[in-house]
């Protein structure tokens, strides 16, 4: 028998994007943050984090998630790096 992967919401996705965006000065990382926020909301912490990832690369705030999981702020040159 197949088990199909259940299908979220774009809303839902959206949601958990902003909860970690929201809170994401309380943790050391972007993937300690999804870790937390998928737990609470009943969801794989790598989906979101992806989730976050491709928002984070679309949304105009200037921020971009780096390899090891951490947010970088800003733009290039001298600025300032969580």
């Amino acid at each position: 028998m197949l088990i199909m992967p259940k299908r979220i919401p774009e809303e839902t996705k959206q949601r958990a994007t902003r909860l970690v965006l929201d809170h994401l000065d309380e943790y050391p990382n972007l993937t300690v943050a999804c870790e937390t926020v998928a737990a609470r909301l009943g969801f794989g912490p790598e989906s979101l984090r992806r989730w976050v990832r491709r928002g984070l690369g679309s949304n105009g705030t200037g921020l971009s998630a780096k390899p090891d999981g951490s947010v970088a702020w800003g733009r290039a040159g001298g600025v300032p790096q969580r």
